[in-house]
């Protein structure tokens, strides 16, 4: 009995060990990996911005997904409406899958806005990939731009970046997304500080060496000619990867746009980030193992 003890304690030390082992070495390529991206985005230098848009600029579509959100959008819809942009060159397409005593009042909200919006109620919501191209069918712009509910623009969000798509071979531009709510709880703090490591450093360094730029969900910017080519929006548990990892094959470039900003919420409680993550990276995992073939790491 005592030599099966021994016996089952070494298989023990060794199964630890060996993970031990195993997970230094992915700390370690990890490491690795991700020296040469974080060096250049502390050292490389910032993109030149493009030259204003020449004659009418082009118009842009706003899509906005909406599910009980309805403070968070009418600030969202304040941030378009304040945009450095002409707005007659402006709509604003909101697909509201929210309870009807919420969705009476986001109606009222877009009623009131002074550039052309659009109304389309989602009966049954069938997640935001499915809304986004419900949008997109009623959206008549050159250029559309995805919004989450809870996403503010900086005021000149729009105006630079269209003046990106003055390239035909630009298919998407991603903004830098801040948090809004930093100083929340503690579980706001701690993700805020690694969506600010994603978005400001990884993000950056991965643009500056030429190497895969996926788009963050939100407060990005999409040819309209692009999406047709690649039929919309995928409808999957990470349409915004996909979506990059498509327009990469149709050979569109991803510009990722420093001078095009914009802030979403973080989640505020633990259970509300364990939701979120858990999501993202199931997400994650099933694009890339649909679409390794494609990725340039």
């Amino acid at each position: 009995e005592l030599q099966g003890l021994l016996t089952a304690a070494r298989l023990v030390y060794v199964l630890f060990s060996t993970l031990s082992t195993l997970t230094l070495i992915l700390i370690l390529a990890w490491t690795a990996y991700h020296t040469p991206i974080v060096f250049a985005a502390l050292l490389g230098r910032r993109r030149p911005q493009p030259p204003p848009c020449g004659g009418d600029p082009p118009r842009i579509s706003v899509i906005m997904p909406v599910r009980d959100d309805a403070c968070v959008v009418e600030r969202a819809l304040r941030s378009v409406l304040l945009q450095d942009y002409p707005r007659d060159r402006v709509e604003v397409v909101v697909v509201d899958g929210s309870r009807e005593e919420v969705a009476e009042r986001i109606r009222a909200s877009l009623e009131r806005l002074p550039v052309g919006a659009k109304y389309v109620r989602e009966e049954e919501p069938r997640g935001k990939p499915a809304a986004l191209n419900k949008a997109l069918s009623h959206a008549t712009g050159d250029i559309i731009a995805v919004l989450d509910a809870d996403n503010v623009l900086d005021r000149s969000a729009l105006r630079n970046a269209a003046r990106y798509f003055q390239d035909p071979g630009v298919g998407v531009v991603q903004g830098v997304i801040d948090p809004l709510n930093e100083g929340d709880s503690l579980w706001t703090r701690i993700a805020s500080k690694e969506e600010k490591l994603w978005n400001r450093v990884l993000l950056r360094g991965r643009s500056c060496l030429g190497l895969f730029t996926p788009l963050s969900g939100s407060c990005y910017f999409v040819s309209h000619k692009a999406l047709r080519e690649v039929g919309g929006f995928p409808e999957t548990l990470a349409e915004d990867l996909d979506l990059s990892l498509e327009l990469l094959r149709r050979g569109y470039r991803i510009v990722y746009a420093e001078d095009v900003r914009g802030a979403w919420e973080t989640p505020r409680t633990l259970r509300a980030l364990v939701v979120q993550r858990r999501r993202w990276y199931r997400g994650y995992m099933e694009s890339f193992l649909r679409n390794w073939r494609a990725l340039r790491l």
